[in-house]
């Protein structure tokens, strides 16, 4: 009996490795890709936090504060939120829109001169997700030419 025990344990050397290499990259997968998915969610919601404060800010500007200071800001909050100034300052990879009532403004534009009380002052935001990723192979092949948008209306006082 013994002797037919040892025998099976011969024919089965080397079966958890040959399972392991079937299951594992699969397994890597999987766990990378809900990495990654978790953090698209996560950057989601830094970009509509980013557009909420950046709408906050631009609904309570006095003074000579303009379109770009209010643009300055949100990129500002955006990168240090994210973690990488460089991209939230790179025009190619985020942008930042302000808009009073629907029509956009320019960065030199006072907002006060070009928003009245009950105006609605709207911040959009949009950031590209391949310069955020973690990853340096894309496992995840429906995000990689996701675009992260945020957008947030508020009434001016």
């Amino acid at each position: 009996m013994i002797r037919r025990l040892r025998a099976d344990k011969r024919e089965r050397r080397g079966a958890a490795a040959v399972e392991f290499a079937v299951v594992a990259p699969l397994m890597f997968m999987l766990v990378f890709g809900l990495l990654e998915f978790g953090r698209y969610v996560m950057l989601a919601q830094i970009v509509v936090t980013s557009s909420r404060e950046g709408a906050r800010r631009a609904a309570l500007a006095t003074g000579q504060q303009t379109a770009g200071s209010v643009e300055t800001f949100v990129r500002g909050y955006l990168g240090d939120a994210i973690g990488r100034p460089d991209v939230a300052s790179d025009t190619n990879l985020t942008v930042v829109e302000i808009a009073v009532n629907g029509t956009a403004l320019n960065s030199g534009d006072v907002i006060e001169e070009n928003a009245s009380p009950n105006d609605n002052m709207r911040v959009n935001i949009q950031l590209d997700y391949n310069s955020v990723t973690w990853l340096p192979v894309r496992l995840l092949d429906y995000l990689s030419g996701a675009q992260i948008i945020g957008a947030t209306t508020m009434s001016r006082e």
